[in-house]
C-alpha cells in the first residue's frame, strides 16, 4: 500500500537541504543513556547499546544512519518523545559508532542485518513487553533487509524505517552530485578518521590492501570499492551495493512495517522508491513532497513542541501498544 504524508513544514523551511541541515544544526544533544549495555559478537567482536528512560515497559529499539548515534539529531527527538510517555529506548549502535572503535578491522555496512538480528534477540530477552524497532537511513536499510530475510520472525511486534537508501548504487552516485555532495565530504571524512584509528592501532581480522590510499578517496563508490567490500567480505564496490540493498528484500517482508519517504531526499533520487508490486504484505510505504534526508521538521522548537517525525513514529507503534493493554 502506498499513502500520501500529512507532513507539512513551515514554508520557510520547506527546502530539502533545509529540511536535512536543520536538524544537526540545531538540535544539541539533551538526553544521555541511563546506562550502557556491550554485548560479545559471535567474532568475538562486540555491540554498545544505550538504554534510556523505563526499561519495564514497551521497548523501541532504534537502528541510526551512517556514522550516526544516540547523540543523532533524529535519535534525540524520539528519545524526548517516548520518554514523555514511559517507554524505554534502546540505541543499537553499531561497530565503532559508540564509545569505543570495535576490536578489529571489521566495519559496519549497509547489509549489517545478521548483527541487527542479533541485537535484537539479545534486547527480547531482557523484557517482558513488546519490542517495536524503526531504522534511520543505512539503519533502515539494515532492518528491512533483516526482516525480509526473516518473514517468520517475532522479536519485533512492528517496525518503521525512514528515509531508507533502497536501492545502494543510485543513492551512491546521487550523493556525490550538485550540493549534495557537502553531505558525502562529511560522511567520507568521518569514516576515514575513523579508518586511520584502526589502522594505526593494527586490530586484527580482514586488512585493506598495502596500496589504498585513504586520502585519495572522494566519494562512496571508492571508499565502498577499496575499504567497505574488502572488510566486510565483498568482492566490489558493485558485488556490496547488489547484496546489501534493502529493495530486493523488502517484498518478502510480513511484519507490519511503515516506510516514511521524502521525494526531495538529497542523498537519492525519486528512482530509488519501490513500486506498489514491490511492497511485502506487511509494508505501508508513506511518501511525503518534502522532508529531505531524515528531516521531516514541521517546526523548529522540537523540543518544546513534537516535530511531525516524532509524532509520526510514536502514533503508529502506540496505537499498537495502547491495543495491546485492553
Amino acid at each position: 500500500m502506498i499513502i500520501e504524508s500529512k507532513f507539512k513544514p513551515w514554508p520557510g523551511i520547506a527546502n530539502r537541504h533545509l529540511q536535512t541541515l536543520a536538524g544537526p544544526l540545531l538540535i544539541s544533544t539533551r538526553y544521555q543513556p541511563n546506562r550502557w549495555q556491550v554485548i560479545d559478537l559471535p567474532d568475538d567482536d562486540f555491540l554498545e547499546f544505550a538504554w534510556f528512560g523505563k526499561e519495564d515497559s514497551p521497548t523501541l529499539v532504534i537502528s541510526h544512519g551512517l556514522e550516526g548515534s544516540y547523540q543523532s539529531h533524529y535519535i534525540q527527538r524520539l528519545i524526548a518523545k517516548f520518554l514523555k510517555h514511559q517507554w524505554c529506548v534502546v540505541v543499537a549502535h553499531f561497530r565503532s559508532c559508540g564509545r569505543n572503535l570495535n576490536r578489529s578491522m571489521s566495519t559496519y555496512h549497509s547489509g549489517s542485518s545478521d548483527e541487527l538480528g542479533f541485537a535484537i534477540k539479545v534486547i527480547k530477552n531482557q523484557t517482558q513487553h513488546p519490542v517495536y524497532a524503526v531504522g534511520f537511513s543505512l539503519g533502515g536499510n539494515v532492518l528491512l533487509k533483516w526482516l525480509g530475510e526473516n518473514p517468520e520472525q517475532t522479536d519485533i511486534k512492528k517496525a518503521m524505517a525512514v528515509s531508507v537508501p533502497f536501492k545502494l548504487s543510485t543513492c551512491a552516485t546521487a550523493i556525490s552530485q550538485g550540493m549534495s555532495r557537502i553531505y558525502q565530504k562529511h560522511l567520507i571524512d568521518s569514516l576515514k578518521l575513523k579508518m586511520q584509528q584502526k589502522l594505526s592501532e593494527n586490530l586484527p581480522g580482514p586488512q585493506l590492501s598495502s596500496s589504498v590510499d585513504l586520502s585519495a578517496i572522494k566519494n562512496f563508490w571508492q571508499f565502498d570499492h577499496y575499504v567497505t567490500a574488502p572488510l566486510s567480505g565483498f568482492e566490489s564496490a558493485d558485488d556490496y551495493y547488489q547484496k546489501a540493498s534493502s529493495y530486493q528484500f523488502i517484498s518478502k517482508i510480513q511484519t507490519p512495517t511503515l516506510l516514511l519517504q521524502s521525494l526531495d531526499d538529497p542523498f537519492m533520487t525519486e528512482e530509488v522508491i519501490p513500486e506498489r508490486e514491490q511492497l511485502g504484505p506487511g509494508l505501508i510505504l508513506e511518501l511525503s513532497r518534502y522532508g529531505g534526508h531524515v528531516g521531516f521538521l514541521d517546526h523548529l522548537n522540537v523540543f518544546s513542541k513534537d516535530c511531525f517525525l516524532a509524532r509520526r513514529v510514536f502514533d503508529y507503534f502506540s496505537f499498537d501498544s495502547r491495543s495491546d493493554s485492553h
